[in-house]
C-alpha cells in the first residue's frame, strides 16, 4: 500500500525539476547575452571599446535583455523549492514553510523552522 503523500511528493518533484530547468535556461540564456558581444568584440581585436560600435543604440537593449532574463533566473533558482510548495500545496500535516511532517502537533509554529503553522 503506498503512502497518501508519495503522489504529492512525486508531482512536487516534478514541478521543481521544472521550474529549475526554466531556471537554468533563463540564466543560459543570460550569460550568453553578456558574454557574446564581449567575445565578439575582444576578436575584432578592438577590445571592449568595439562593443558601442557593434550594437551602437542597441546596447541599452542588449544589456536590458540580458539583465531581464538573468534576475528573474536568479530568483527563480533560489526560491524554486518554496515555489513548488506554493504550486503544490501540501497535505494538512506538513509544515507549509520547510515540509516536516507535523502529525499531531498542536502549538502554532513548526518544530522544525519555527514557522507559522495553518490549522
Amino acid at each position: 500500500m503506498t503512502h497518501p503523500i508519495d503522489p504529492l511528493l512525486r508531482r512536487r518533484h516534478v514541478v521543481l525539476m521544472i521550474l529549475r530547468s526554466f531556471a537554468l535556461l533563463l540564466l543560459v540564456i543570460a550569460v550568453y547575452s553578456l558574454a557574446y558581444p564581449i567575445v565578439r568584440s575582444v576578436q575584432m581585436g578592438q577590445g571592449l571599446n568595439s562593443i558601442g560600435v557593434l550594437y551602437g543604440s542597441n546596447l541599452h537593449a542588449w544589456f536590458g535583455m540580458a539583465v531581464g532574463t538573468l534576475v528573474p533566473g536568479v530568483i527563480l533558482a533560489l526560491f524554486s523549492q518554496w515555489f513548488a510548495r506554493w504550486i503544490v500545496p501540501g497535505i494538512r500535516e506538513e509544515c507549509t514553510h520547510c515540509g516536516h511532517e507535523i502529525g499531531d502537533h498542536a502549538g502554532e509554529r513548526c518544530t522544525e523552522c519555527g514557522g507559522r503553522l495553518r490549522h
